[in-house]
């Protein structure tokens, strides 16, 4: 069973170094953005492993009266990187998730469409729903919901209701 792991990226890059831990598992995004190195990497292949939602992706908030703000800001908002997170957010509002429950979406986008791969697995790996799908670019609100709904009547909430004590 594993141990909790706390702290911002260096501490818990520390604790990796000072052997409090034998590995440890990151998001690459972070590490570069603070310009740290680790000893040893390896990137985990969205083959083998889904990611929680939104990775890697940042996010700057505002109040929504704040239109000065917004189009000010307007040049970070990467067109790509937005619809498939909105995608990935989409099928993740289905299960009432957050970081706690074992619910992974990945989305990624070539030419007019968007490809939505997600999973709902029981916490000891036991089961383990996961499927993909297409949609076009313009839709990943819909492509969101799309697969949840696939995975849900798959039997995903039964996986989810063997979480709950």
């Amino acid at each position: 069973e594993g141990i909790p792991l706390r702290g911002n990226v260096d501490t818990r890059i520390q604790k990796l170094l000072n052997n409090s831990f034998d590995a440890i598992v990151m998001a690459t995004s972070g590490v570069k953005r603070l310009g740290l190195e680790v000893p040893k990497k390896y990137k985990l292949p969205v083959e083998m492993f889904i990611p929680a939602v939104g990775q890697g992706a940042l996010g700057i908030e505002f109040h929504k009266d704040r239109k000065d703000l917004m189009e000010i800001l307007s040049f970070l908002d990467h067109e790509q990187t937005h619809r498939c997170v909105t995608a990935e957010r989409s099928f993740l509002s289905c299960f009432g998730g957050g970081c706690h429950i074992p619910v992974g979406g990945y989305a990624t986008m070539e030419n007019e469409s968007i490809f939505l791969e997600g999973f709902v697995g029981a916490i000891d790996g036991s089961h383990v729903i996961r499927r993909k799908i297409e949609g076009g670019y313009t839709q990943e609100k819909e492509l969101g919901l799309k697969l949840s709904s696939l995975l849900l009547k798959e039997g995903a909430q039964n996986i989810l209701d063997g979480l709950k004590p």
